[in-house]
């Protein structure tokens, strides 16, 4: 009897670290085929622990599953990344992700996921991104996401969410990037998003919000991308923006905004890009730029402006790029691009001037493209562009124009072209454009007509 139990007990210890045989016939058979291909394997009752939990990356993209069961995948205690995406799955069953305590990576996007149920996330420690895109989500349970705290990547767009839980969020402490755009959100919970103290960009794009709360962008101290266009903003409440002092880049375009509280953009001294253009601004409070000292890039163009205040760009010395076009400017300050000293482009087209006689952009060697086409001007014959070195593009085509004797082109050191082609005039006997060195084109071609005498037009002084 002692040599008997010897036995077992030495059978027991030799055993014990020996892989066990798993069989993995039952399981969906998409799932199935895929643990075989990527353990190489052809018997799905031969499969061993060790073997599943090699495995690292699983592929089931594309697959037409419609449905995964609980213990797909049991035993994948390695994998790192679950591609799900683009099959045609309507729910995921409680638990069937719970054995991947590894797991880095779950894409589940492109599918037609209405719901998701409680816990179906609990077990993932380490997952670090989570696509959940283009499904037919509705609604989020309110701990859904608990216990991810090491997730950086959540991405919920193009989905059916109306409206979000207060503390969805609350426990994804390490998020970097949220993806909520083209949902049919109207309101935001104020403090759906506290907590989320690592988070880099938010994009809340192609909702149907009218009106942010006070305090909803509280605590985000390191966000640099915030993306609110195409949505239906009415107005922004003072000091929405408060302690974005990492923002780079702010999209309010395509909102219905009429106008700006004074200061709301107070504090974004960090601040690159801001596009406002496709709202219904019709004023400007003069300081509201003031504290913008880093921005490159701003977009007001389509808008219901009619006037500009003076020094609104004051502060602007770093601004690069200034889009004013399809707004219903008549007259423009004579000191509204003071400052703008690192100024390369500036649109002005499509708005309502009717009389820039005299109006002159001083010193624009910072324009390359001082664009004032198809404005119903009736008299250009004494707009000039003062000092223009280098001028990159002038382009005054297409002017209603009756008369343009006398214009002169001062000192267009390294003009590209002076454009004056397709103009309505018959005498060009006094234009010239002097001293331009180096000019590539001077365009007077296609001029209809300008006389019998071609000694009289000429073009003085073109070294």
């Amino acid at each position: 009897m002692r040599t008997l139990l010897c036995l077992l007990l030495a059978l027991a210890v030799s055993t014990a670290g020996q892989a066990q045989t798993v069989d993995i016939c039952d399981r969906t058979p998409q799932v199935r085929d895929a643990i075989l291909e990527a353990l190489q394997a052809d018997d799905c009752a031969a499969v061993d622990s060790d073997g599943l939990a090699s495995v690292g990356t699983l592929g089931l993209e594309s697959k037409r599953l419609t449905a995964l069961q609980a213990g797909d995948f049991a035993g994948l205690t390695g994998l790192r990344s679950l591609h799900l995406y683009d099959n045609r799955m309507t729910t995921l069953p409680g638990g069937v992700f719970a054995d991947l305590a590894n797991l880095r990576v779950l894409s589940l996007y492109d599918n037609r996921l209405t719901a998701l149920p409680d816990g179906v996330f609990d077990g993932l420690p380490k997952l670090q991104v989570l696509e959940l895109g283009d499904n037919q989500l509705t609604a989020l349970p309110h701990e859904v996401f608990a216990g991810l705290t090491g997730l950086e990547t959540l991405n919920l767009d193009n989905n059916q969410l109306t409206t979000l839980p207060d503390s969805v969020f609350a426990d994804l402490t390490s998020l970097r990037g949220l993806s909520l755009f083209e949902n049919q959100l109207t309101t935001l919970p104020n403090r759906v998003f506290h907590g989320l103290t690592s988070l880099e960009s938010l994009l809340l794009v192609d909702n149907r919000l009218t009106v942010l709360p006070d305090g909803v962008f509280d605590g985000l101290s390191k966000l640099q991308n915030l993306q609110l266009y195409d949505n239906q903003l009415t107005a922004l409440p003072d000091g929405v923006f408060d302690n974005l002092t990492s923002l780079d880049s702010l999209f309010l375009n395509a909102n219905q905004l009429t106008t700006l509280p004074d200061g709301v953009f107070d504090g974004l001294a960090n601040l690159v890009h801001l596009s406002l253009d496709h709202n219904q601004l019709m004023t400007l409070p003069s300081g509201v730029f003031d504290d913008l000292t880093g921005l490159e890039w701003l977009s007001l163009d389509h808008n219901q402006l009619t006037t500009l205040p003076d020094g609104v760009f004051g502060n602007l010395s770093g601004l690069e790029t200034l889009n004013l076009d399809s707004n219903r400017l008549a007259t423009l300050p004579h000191n509204v691009f003071a400052g703008l000293t690192g100024l390369e482009l500036l649109t002005l087209r499509h708005n309502r001037f009717d009389d820039l006689a005299g109006w002159c952009v001083r010193r624009p060697d910072w324009i390359g493209d001082a664009a004032l086409e198809q404005q119903p001007t009736d008299d250009l014959a004494a707009r000039r562009f003062c000092q223009p070195y280098p001028l990159g593009f002038t382009g005054i085509g297409q002017q209603p124009t009756g008369d343009l004797t006398g214009r002169c082109i001062r000192r267009l050191d390294a003009l590209g072209r002076a454009v004056l082609e397709q103009q309505p005039i018959g005498d060009f006997a006094r234009r010239r454009v002097r001293p331009a060195n180096p000019l590539r084109l001077a365009g007077l071609e296609r001029q209809s007509p300008c006389g019998t005498d071609a000694e009289r037009r000429f073009v003085c002084g073109i070294l």
